[in-house]
This record gives structure tokens, sequence and C-alpha cells, in this order.
């Protein structure tokens, strides 16, 4: 744990206040376009979808009916592949439809902590506590910034998660387009039984396991040696966790492959484990018939290609199409009406800064640009959404106008009552 005190003189702050001025533009900037960009495309998809469930037709995975040709079909039935899924670098092979790797690494975590106290004249401190744990993470966590030194991570790793789809996937007499075979899932945790590999220069540290020297021994009698063959049967059956068996320094264990210490894990260890959609798995699709396989339905307003997994009829995945884009619509208007709060926040906190040379002063003028902040920005951000309506529901853009300019004038209505 370190601590770190930052002091900042009051001139030092009003001139940092107003350098932020233009960052709080862009800010604001931002979000607009955000929010416009937002209604539009929940505007488009909303349409695209409402047009594909108009024209969709039921069709049967066998056999294939080559009257729908060019139509959005809505079709159910089992995914299935025969292809052997492999990982080149583990040479796990399994048969399925979607192996994915997942690697973790053992990595340091910073966190910060920080308080901020004013001084007489309108001077400012910051304290700021670092802490660091120890986190199982996919993703390098860059260390070379870290305020405290001493908890170093590594930064580059020799393999890295990934995922092995197959490259046929048929669904009764049709094939599955790439598109939709990477929806597919989902997954469940898949545990190698063994792993054989072939590359010499990931194993060349790895220990002979032959028994004899190879230089005695003659072409007829040599045979190839598997490096992840276990060295140890007896300790494998006494232990199923883990064996001995290694690739470039990982261990087979119960899970996967472990590289490091298992039972008091390292900073740089690495483990890592499987997921596998099996090569069968129940599917619903909604998408345009294109000879044997799909295409995206092209929509006036946009693209759609739906699939679930399990048996779903039409209705009720048009209806989650539904859900999914109002609540992604719902995320980006909450963080674009967040974005314009700090834009409008750190616009007016020169304000608050220049009245902070008396303290009492500088709170009640910090406050009040707070909750001019807010409202601006939840007026502009209800006028944007209108405008990103407007063109397409007016009837749903006139009510969010009102709103917006009661915000608008709420706050001085508020200002002249109280006075």
């Amino acid at each position: 744990m370190a601590i770190e005190t930052i002091s900042q003189s009051w001139g030092s702050r009003v001139g940092g206040a107003f350098k932020g001025i233009l960052v709080g533009f862009v800010l604001v900037g931002v979000s607009i376009f955000l929010l416009f960009w937002n209604e539009g495309r929940t505007v488009k998809r909303t349409s695209a979808l409402k047009e594909a469930a108009r024209v969709v037709v039921e069709a049967k995975p066998s056999p294939l009916d080559s009257n729908l040709e060019g139509k959005v079909v809505h079709l159910t039935g089992d995914a299935v592949s025969e292809e052997t899924l492999v990982d080149p670098y583990f040479n796990v092979s399994v048969e399925g439809i979607k192996l994915s790797r997942k690697v973790e690494i053992y990595q340091w975590e910073e966190n910060v902590e920080s308080s901020t106290s004013r001084g007489s004249g309108g001077s400012e401190t910051t304290k700021k506590t670092y802490s660091y744990n120890k986190v199982w993470s996919e993703n390098l966590i860059d260390s070379s910034n870290f305020y405290e030194s001493g908890h170093e991570n590594p930064s580059t790793v020799p393999v890295q998660s990934e995922s092995f789809i197959a490259k046929r996937v048929s669904l009764g007499d049709y094939v599955l387009s790439d598109s939709l075979v990477e929806q597919t899932g989902p997954s469940e945790p898949f545990v190698p039984d063994q792993a054989i590999s072939t590359n010499v220069k990931e194993n060349e540290n790895v220990p002979d396991v032959s028994g004899a020297d190879s230089s005695d021994a003659s072409d007829d009698d040599q045979a190839p040696v598997d490096p992840l063959l276990d060295l140890n049967n007896e300790a494998e059956t006494q232990d199923d966790k883990t064996n001995s068996s290694t690739l470039a320094g990982f261990v087979k264990t119960s899970d996967g492959f472990y590289k490091g210490t298992i039972d008091t894990p390292q900073i740089g260890d690495m483990r890592v484990s499987f997921e596998l959609v099996p090569p069968t798995a129940p599917i619903s699709v909604i998408s345009q018939q294109s000879g044997d396989s799909f295409v995206p339905y092209k929509a006036k307003t946009g693209e759609v290609e739906l699939l679930e997994f399990g048996i779903v009829d039409a209705n009720e995945m048009f209806s989650r199409a539904h859900r999914s884009n109002k609540l992604i619509a719902w995320l980006l208007r909450l963080v674009g009406f967040v974005v314009m709060s700090l834009g409008f926040a750190t616009i007016f906190k020169p304000l608050a800064v220049v009245a902070d040379v008396v303290p009492f002063l500088g709170k009640f003028v910090g406050a009040g640009t707070g909750v001019a902040a807010f409202c601006l920005a939840l007026a502009v951000s209800c006028l944007t959404i209108a405008a990103g309506w407007i063109a397409y529901r007016p009837l749903v853009a006139i009510p969010l106008v009102v709103a917006s300019l009661a915000a608008i004038v709420y706050p001085f209505f508020k200002g002249k009552k109280s006075k």
C-alpha cells in the first residue's frame, strides 16, 4: 500500500479549471452525437424487425423447399457438425461446433482510493491511497504506470484466448452461414482427456520419456516420443487433479492446463480452460434463404438475422429482439446523459473554483453549478433524443420537447420562488 499526497494552490486550480472548459465542450459534443445516433439506430432496428416479422414464413429443416428461395424463413432443429475441432497449440481435438480456449494470467491489479480536502485561500489537497492485489485476468494488465514499483506484470504471453469454429454446420438440409455459426451457444465446460504436441520448438525442453538412448535404437524399434504421455501412471491414479504431462511448461490438470505453481500461484502463472458447443445443439433461426444456406435479410432500414439457442417460435424471437433493442437504447441514453452531465459540470467548474477562495462560498457555488449542469444536461439530452425521433415519431418527440422546456424553465422558476 502506498500513499500519494498532491497539493494545488488556488491559482493552479483556477488555471486547470479554465483549461478543462475545452474538454467539457468535447464531452457535450460527443454525448449529443451518441444520443442522436442511438435514436436513429433504435428506430431503424425497430423498423427492420417489424418488416421482417411481416414477411417471415415457416420452413422445415428438411426437405429443403426451393420455393422459399429469397424469403425470410423461420425454422427450428438441431445444428449438427461432424468436424473435429483442433486447438493447434495444445493439440486438443474434439467434435463440436465451437471450441473456445480461455487463457488467464495471474497478475497484479492496482486500486486507487482518493479523498480531497480544501484549505484556506482556495488550496486543495488530494490524498491517493494505492493498494495492490493479485487477480486472474484474460487481459494483460499494464503495470508500467503503477504508482508503486515492485508490482511488475508480464508484458507478453505465449498463448492467448481463442475460439475455433466448425466450417460446416448443418440444420437439416441447410448449411448455416458463418454469421449464424458464430452465434451458436451457449457453451459448456470441456475438459480434454488428452493432448498431444508435435511442435518440437515448444517442447524441446521436455524430458525424454522413452527410457533409453535414442541413438542405440534402430528405426524399427524406436517409437515416437509423446511429450504429453503420463510420466507416472501410479501418481496420476492417486491424484486425478494433476499429472506430469507437460507442454512448453504447462501441466495437464483436471480443468485443462496450468503453467506455474498450482498450489501457490505466482505472478505470471497461466491457467487454461476450454468450453465447447457440442456437435449437436437445438437452435431456432430467422434469416433469408439463399440456396441451401442463409444470408441476412436486408430490410429497408437494416439487416435482420436472428438465432436463439433452443426451440423458440418466430413471435417470441422477434419479441426478444425488440426487448434487446430497447435495452441497448436505454443504456446508451443513460451513457449519453452521464457524459453530458460531466461535460457541463466541467464547463461550469471554473465558477466554483474561483469562488472557492472563500470555502463556504465555493461549496455553495459548486452545489449550484452541479444542479445547473444536471438540469441543462437533462434538457439538451431530451432535445437531442426528440430531434432523433422527430422525423420518424413526431407524436413521441412532442412530449420530449415539452419535458426539455420544463427542465430549462424549472431552475429559474425555483429561483424566483425562493427569492
